[in-house]
């Protein structure tokens, strides 16, 4: 089968154009202001230095121990809790958030701040130069609080639909 120049040199050309129209089809998506804000935004994943306070930390030191924070905000119309989450070190999965379910009430349009579980800064870091941790907030239920027998009683409405979401934070090492 023989193709001439002028038909190779057609169907690169559709090509190109399909791909620079799907660009911006995508460009425009992710840039539309009149789009609904996700339900809820991871803002800020933080990491800290234990012991050092609560500031964030600007490197981390192989085989020291890290705090890890993250803020959340919720953009619905209703309570949300009982978050579960999952957080991956340099690619490594940290299995102590496989059953653990933060149960902490954020109201409608505020943000909270969850502290999670402290980890180690990877040895193996040194010989890459940095630390990446992933935080995933991989399932939420939005609740409704109900007085029962004199008390509020947290009442799941069902999970929020949109998650899984996630938020990466890169922290060059640093020696001791």
């Amino acid at each position: 089968m023989k193709i001439s120049r002028l038909s190779l040199l057609f169907a690169v050309a559709t090509a190109v154009a399909a791909l620079a129209v799907q660009s911006s089809v995508v460009a425009h998506a992710q840039a539309d202001p009149k789009a609904p804000a996700a339900p809820i935004t991871i803002d800020e994943v933080v990491i800290s230095l234990a012991g050092k306070g609560d500031a964030p930390a600007k490197a981390l030191v192989p085989g020291t121990l890290c705090g890890l924070r993250v803020k959340l905000k919720n953009n619905g119309h209703q309570k949300v809790s009982n978050f579960a989450f999952g957080v991956n070190v340099n690619g490594a999965v940290l299995d102590v958030y496989a059953n653990q379910l933060y149960v902490q009430n954020l109201e409608p349009g505020g943000s909270g701040e969850i502290v999670l579980f402290n980890f180690y800064a990877p040895e193996a870091a040194a010989k890459a130069s940095k630390v990446t941790v992933e935080v995933t907030l991989k399932s939420a239920h939005w609740i409704s609080v109900k007085p029962e027998a004199g008390a509020p009683t947290s009442v799941s409405a069902g999970p929020v639909k949109e998650l899984p979401i996630s938020k990466t934070v890169t922290l060059p090492t640093a020696s001791n």
